[in-house]
């Protein structure tokens, strides 16, 4: 199956800026992100206020399963299959 809008010219510390940014105005607090060993993001984590409860969540990013689709999938460029 074809990934929809595969590629960017955004970085990827400006998406999880623009993230981050949404989620606090909606009330979360506690945002962190996660890093491997490349540097690269694999998930936004944080918390909201639910019923006087501090509930989190985590937004995984599944770059790896991502860019495998993309290498199985003939119709994208080969130059666009990397991490990034």
């Amino acid at each position: 199956m074809a990934i929809l809008n595969y590629t960017t010219v955004i970085s990827s510390d400006k998406t999880i800026s623009e993230i981050q940014r949404c989620l606090v105005k909606h009330g979360a607090s506690k945002i962190t992100t996660d890093y491997d060993t490349q540097g690269l993001p694999t998930a936004v984590t944080f918390c909201l206020m639910m019923n006087e409860r501090l509930v989190g969540f985590s937004l995984p990013a599944n770059y790896m399963g991502v860019l495998r689709a993309m290498k199985n999938d003939r119709d994208v460029p080969r130059k666009l299959c990397n991490p990034e």
